[in-house]
């Protein structure tokens, strides 16, 4: 058994003031500054003169530096154009003409975070890193990999889709469709999660690019042209449409004297890319799709109840905080009214992918949703629903509840990771693009303590509540029935698509696929020159290693280690038991073992009791399995549990007697409470993967 102890060191150092609304800097105008004392930094929002590119710079004393810049990419077809837009622009730009450089330069760089990822209606381009020299190498390459990709016609057949033969030797072999995007899609497909989803945003939201498939849809992918393609990313991966994010202690001035020039190639346009706030219903509606089954349980028991309210726009921080707050009152913990009106009563098995609410579209919206529903029972879970909401307009969110959600949302605002800059980005980002200031995004404070003071009034949840939901007209019903022939079905659509385009190919056509298939295998063959990509050498790397100073003793026998460092007012605990002897089955029962008795209740509470006080007193308790290497049996790996948890510093003592409960009397004998656990872990095997 190993303990690990992390303890609150002092605060940060509040950076001081260096620009003021006004200042002007290489080609950029300062239009406010804010400080966030919460966090100890300072917000700076710019402007490019020329091209109108908004840019948000975070300062603060972190070494861990970030960079994004993101696009409204607002598709209005189910052609997958901004997902294959982001990975095309990823083979090669004009500065760095190699293939794939962001996995190239994962041996050239010391970045702690490099990726690209499309939503719904954004596209962005993160990394982070602590060294100055590999930061401005990055920026080169994400500045030109998106305002000066290649997009050549082959890379396009690569990334989207292309027809080839399946015997590129062979010109009248069997033509296939083919595609990296293409092949994604279709294996997003075969997971329920995804297809419940892609419903409920497509048709709670239907009017704009929500309602489309930005990831693309297989059948609609081959639509897309070359051209197309070309014409989208001229229309949005233009600076008049970028949104900069910088974070950390580098100089902001250095920054833009590397982003301003590569904007100043641009003449500014409209971009258009604004989403419009989704029509409201008169009424509500109800929609029955199909997905495809989970195969770890009868097809009887695999349907999918879910209800979704459209509530107010991403602009208004102070209902999202609150409805989110009321919400997950509402979800969290087995003793929520949600769990225990859905999941307790035996209507279901769990509650379904996406149940929560959803803060990152123009308009919001709450699910809440429940897997594992028999056919006679789907009524059953409609009217339990609709009684809940009765049940906090006649009685409120119990009081308890919502203090443990309150002290969730303090723990969250706490919690600062190594990542703390590139998670900040995701926050700004969603209500940023669609028209708030990044600074209105930092008002957290305000809002919680509104929330607080309205809270005080025992008819304000409720009055909100009938407001936002029993008498929300825009609602959505969506059940989701499995269908045994569903991966038949999208293979047979498939297939009429290939046939569509076939039907009328000519020998000069067969001969100019074939001639397309070679010219890109021989291109995927071919051996790259590296020697454009920027790298690091020893001289870039300082030779001085920061240490962080472990103290070593020991409680009882136990080895246990000390770190004391700026927590933030939060004392994290792990623990780690790993000198479990465990045969084979037993091993394959470790991850159950671990859920259960996380889950159960122990020292005279039951599950909702126990739940609720983990809630109120420490944040993200788990225990989760171990495997590691054993170094004495080397035919052998080491099996144990993992106990991780993390406390305000107030609740320390709580936190341990929690824990002490947890390990030394279980309730084991809850039958009923581990197997709706078990039941769920098969239900929930596909949001994993």
């Amino acid at each position: 058994m190993l303990l690990r102890l992390v303890k609150q060191q002092g605060q940060l150092l509040r950076l001081s003031r260096a620009y003021s609304a006004g200042d002007r800097l290489h080609g950029y105008t300062v239009e406010r500054v804010d400080e966030v004392p919460e966090f100890q930094m300072e917000l700076v929002s710019l402007k490019h003169d020329k091209t109108g590119a908004r840019h948000c710079h975070v300062s603060r004393d972190d070494t861990i530096n970030t960079f994004s810049v993101a696009f409204p990419t607002t598709p209005r077809d189910d052609t997958g154009v901004s997902h294959i837009l982001e990975h095309t622009a990823l083979c090669g730009s004009h500065q760095f003409p190699v293939r794939d450089p962001f996995f190239k330069m994962l041996t050239r760089s010391l970045s702690t975070f490099m990726n690209a990822m499309t939503a719904p209606d954004f596209t962005m381009y993160p990394f982070s890193t602590q060294n100055a020299k590999d930061y401005y190498n990055l920026l080169n390459v994400y500045c030109d990999a998106v305002f000066h990709p290649k997009l050549s016609h082959l890379d396009f057949l690569q990334e989207g889709w292309r027809l080839e033969q399946s015997n590129l030797e062979d010109v009248n072999s069997a033509i296939t469709l083919k595609g990296v995007v293409f092949n994604e899609m279709k294996g997003y497909n075969n997971y329920p999660s995804y297809v419940l989803g892609q419903g409920i945003l497509n048709n709670l939201l239907p009017s704009h690019t929500y309602g489309c498939c930005s990831g693309g849809d297989p059948l609609q992918i081959p639509q897309l042209t070359h051209e197309q393609l070309l014409h989208f990313h001229r229309t949005h991966y233009h600076p008049s449409n970028a949104l900069f994010y910088t974070y950390g202690d580098m100089d902001l001035g250095k920054h833009l004297a590397k982003i301003g020039p590569i904007l100043d190639q641009f003449e500014p346009i409209e971009a258009g890319t604004q989403v419009s706030l989704e029509p409201h219903w008169d009424n509500p509606r109800r929609v029955v799709i199909t997905g495809p089954p989970n195969p770890h349980i009868s097809p009887s028991e695999d349907i999918t109840v879910s209800v979704s309210y459209k509530l107010p726009p991403i602009n208004d921080g102070y209902h999202s905080l609150a409805l989110s707050i009321i919400t997950s009152a509402l979800i969290s913990g087995a003793q929520s009214k949600f769990y225990e009106a859905l999941i307790d009563a035996k209507l279901g098995s769990s509650f379904a992918s996406g149940t929560g609410f959803h803060p990152s579209t123009k308009d919001t919206f709450f699910t809440i949703g429940l897997s594992g529903v028999k056919e006679p029972q789907v009524e059953e879970v409609v009217g339990a629903i609709e009684r809940v909401w009765r049940e906090v307009c006649d009685e409120g969110v119990d009081e308890q509840q919502l203090e443990a959600i309150l002290h969730q949302v303090e723990l969250g605002r706490k919690h600062q990771t190594t990542s703390f800059g590139l998670h900040l980005s995701f926050g700004v980002l969603g209500s940023w693009m669609h028209g708030q200031e990044p600074h209105q995004s930092m008002e957290f404070s305000s809002h919680i303590e509104k929330f607080k003071a309205h809270q005080a009034n025992a008819d304000y949840i409720p009055n909100l509540t009938r407001k936002f939901f029993i008498d929300n007209t825009h609602k959505l019903t969506l059940i989701m029935k499995p269908d045994l022939d569903y991966g038949l079905m999208l293979s047979n659509k498939e297939a009429k698509v290939l046939e569509d385009k076939v039907r009328n190919l000519t020998e000069e056509d067969k001969e100019e696929i074939q001639r397309m298939g070679l010219l890109l295998q021989q291109e995927q063959d071919k051996e790259q020159d590296l020697s454009c990509l920027p790298r690091l050498i020893i001289s870039d790397i300082p030779k001085e290693i920061k240490e962080y100073p472990v103290e070593h003793t020991n409680v009882h026998g136990v080895p246990v280690q000390i770190y004391t460092g700026p927590t933030n007012g939060l004392t994290y605990f792990r623990c780690l038991i790993s000198e479990m002897d465990l045969v084979d089955d037993q091993v394959s029962v470790l991850p159950m073992y671990s859920d259960i008795l996380a889950n159960v209740g122990s020292a005279g509470q039951t599950y909702q009791q126990s739940d609720l006080d983990k809630m109120l007193r420490t944040g993200k308790f788990k225990v989760t399995p171990f495997v590691g290497a054993n170094v004495s049996k080397m035919d052998r790996f080491r099996y144990g549990t993992l106990l991780s948890s993390s406390c305000l510093n107030r609740n320390i003592p709580y936190m341990y007697s929690l824990w002490q409960n947890t390990l030394m009397e279980p309730h084991f004998g809850e039958t009923d409470r581990i197997q709706t656990l078990l039941d769920s872990e098969v239900i929930n095997g596909d949001r994993d993967r």
